[in-house]
């Protein structure tokens, strides 16, 4: 959780800066895109209108768009998928502990049976050795 905290950090300190620097270049320079023109719908925008603070406010708004893209999508995606996956795990928790109590009392009695031979072979190894060791 580290890690995509300093990735996430990271990612919005580069958007910041370009930002910055989209904007120290509009001031400076003139809209990047001074000779595009956009038509939607038959209406025509041309971007060479645009000074000082349409250009300002368009940036500001891509700045936004660039926080909510690297802020709340990622919030917006993760923390369900993690909801979600926290609540599988439980259910696949409780579903096997659940099949574990039915295996062990449906297996109870071959288990008592395989106790039972097992302590039989056992007594009757040790019988064994016994009368070898008491031999003369």
């Amino acid at each position: 959780m580290k890690a995509l905290g300093k990735v996430m950090g990271s990612m919005l300190l580069l958007s910041a800066v370009l930002v910055a620097a989209a904007v120290a270049a509009c001031l400076l320079w003139g809209a990047p895109l001074g000779h595009a023109v956009i038509t939607i719908n038959g209406d025509t925008l041309d971007l060479a209108q645009w000074q000082g603070s349409g250009a300002l406010a368009g940036i500001g708004g891509l700045a936004i768009g660039a926080v909510v893209l690297l802020v709340v999508v990622p919030f917006a995606v993760i923390l369900p998928l993690l909801f979600v996956g926290v609540l599988l795990a439980l259910l696949l928790a409780v579903l096997g502990a659940a099949l574990a109590g039915v295996a062990a009392l449906v297996f109870s009695p071959l288990f008592l049976l395989v106790g039972l031979v097992w302590l039989i072979w056992r007594l009757a190894r040790r019988s064994e050795k016994r009368v070898d060791t008491m031999a003369p």
